[in-house]
This record gives structure tokens, C-alpha cells and sequence, in this order.
């Protein structure tokens, strides 16, 4: 059996029960409401970015350092968007680099096209026999170097034989940085290339623009009424102190 008295001394601690969930609720949804407004600011970012980003084209250049500088703005997708809307490119990353199919764990993808065309002029001497050694070989510095040999023979038929060898070291420093809003891609080095395509996408975890929750125990301070056992009965009475409690997804707003 429960014995419930109401009195007026109920009254202020109802009242104040009352306003004090009017005011978790109207809390609780101005908090959603900011959150939907940040994820659909950062989306519009994106989207304006990404516009920006298909109208740029590679900037190259020597910079003060005296290295051959390229940039361009880059993309942001979240992985479903670039998965869903760019499936070519897509299957092409995870074929050449072996990812996993979700791109799961990857934060940046980037595409490098290097050309480079020289001419080296021979000047050697041939030998009693016929043969005749060419090396040619240049630093450009920061460990960018070339090295050409030619060690070969002219045969009885007018023809040349032999072997031909180009070793090549080429250093590549690249950065991604914020420019005002504006995602950047650089990329440096001292190799004299003659063009530099580069392309760089920069993948979103959805999730930390996604808010989720998630069942958790909590402990709480506050007052409020309980039911306490008396005897064989059941009494309500106010309290005031420390409870420990779980949230469950189904009941949080």
C-alpha cells in the first residue's frame, strides 16, 4: 500500500521540479540546435571550398629559398561523399596504395605528376679499341641529384653497343595548411622540373561533425522527491543530496 499526503509543503519542491525540467529541456535543445547549425556551417565551408578548389589551377614558382614551389587549393569530402560521387578516383587510391575499401583511417590523399626534360651534351674521347666512357652528373641540392654513364663500344658494323645508366635522387617536401578558410597543398624541392599536377583531398571524419550519444552513468546533485520505504508502507518525501543514475540512449533529448 502507498500513502501519498499532499500538503502545501509539497508545493514549492514541485515547483521548482517543474521549472527545473523546463529548463534541462529547453537546454538540451538550444545545445541540438547549435550543434545542427555548426555541422551545416562546416558542410556550406566545405562545399564553397570545394568550388574554389575545382576552378584553381597549380601555381608554380621559385620561392625566396630558391626552391621550385607548387600549390593548389584542395579538396574536402567526408570518405562517403568522395566514395559515392567520386567512385574512379576512389578505386584508383585504394588500388595503388592497398586501403581499405571504407577508407577507413585515411585523412589525406594526394596525387603527384612530375615531368622533366634535359639535354646533355656528350663530349668524350674513343679508345684504340673502340670504346668510349661518358659521365655527366649534377647536384641541385638538398639530396636532388642526376647522374648519367655511358659505357659503350662502336662496332666494326658502325653500330653502338653498350650500356647506358641514369641514377636519379629526388627529394619532395610537401604541406597542407589553412589559408583564411582555404585549404592549401604545397609542394618543394630542388629537382628543375619542368611541370608539377598536383592534387590533394582531404577526407572528413564524419563523425566529429555528427553528435552521438551514448548510453553513460552519471552522478547527479540536486533535490527533488522519492518514494522510501516505511514499514509496511510506502512514503514520498523531499530530498536533498547525491544520486547515481544511467542514461540510456532512448531516454536522453
Amino acid at each position: 500500500m502507498i500513502n501519498i499526503n499532499i500538503n502545501k509543503d509539497w508545493i514549492p519542491f514541485i515547483t521548482i521540479a517543474v521549472l527545473a525540467c523546463l529548463l534541462l529541456g529547453q537546454c538540451s535543445r538550444a545545445s541540438s540546435l547549435k550543434r545542427d547549425i555548426k555541422s551545416l556551417e562546416v558542410s556550406v565551408a566545405n562545399a564553397e571550398s570545394n568550388i574554389l578548389a575545382a576552378k584553381d589551377t597549380v601555381d608554380m614558382f621559385i620561392n625566396k629559398n630558391n626552391y621550385l614551389e607548387a600549390e593548389i587549393k584542395t579538396f574536402s569530402y567526408t570518405n562517403e561523399q568522395l566514395i559515392v560521387n567520386n567512385k574512379e578516383v576512389t578505386e584508383k587510391y585504394i588500388k595503388a596504395l592497398s586501403l581499405n575499401k571504407k577508407l577507413e583511417g585515411v585523412k589525406i590523399l594526394l596525387t603527384a605528376q612530375l615531368k622533366a626534360k634535359d639535354t646533355v651534351f656528350l663530349t668524350t674521347g674513343i679508345g684504340s679499341d673502340n670504346t668510349f666512357i661518358f659521365k655527366d652528373s649534377v647536384d641541385f641540392g638538398d639530396n636532388n641529384t642526376r647522374i648519367i654513364v655511358l659505357d659503350a663500344k662502336i662496332n666494326n658494323n658502325s653500330t653502338v653497343s653498350g650500356n647506358f645508366t641514369i641514377s636519379q635522387t629526388i627529394t619532395l617536401l610537401a604541406s597542407f595548411v589553412d589559408d583564411n578558410g582555404v585549404n592549401r597543398m604545397m609542394i618543394s624541392t630542388k629537382y628543375p622540373f619542368d611541370n608539377i599536377d598536383i592534387q590533394g583531398i582531404e577526407l572528413i571524419n564524419n563523425e566529429l561533425n555528427i553528435y552521438r550519444k551514448k548510453s553513460r552513468w552519471n552522478i547527479n546533485f540536486g533535490l527533488g522527491y522519492g518514494i522510501y520505504p516505511a514499514g509496511s508502507t510506502l512514503r514520498i518525501a523531499p530530498f536533498i543530496g547525491a544520486s547515481i543514475g544511467y542514461s540510456p540512449k532512448w531516454l536522453q533529448f
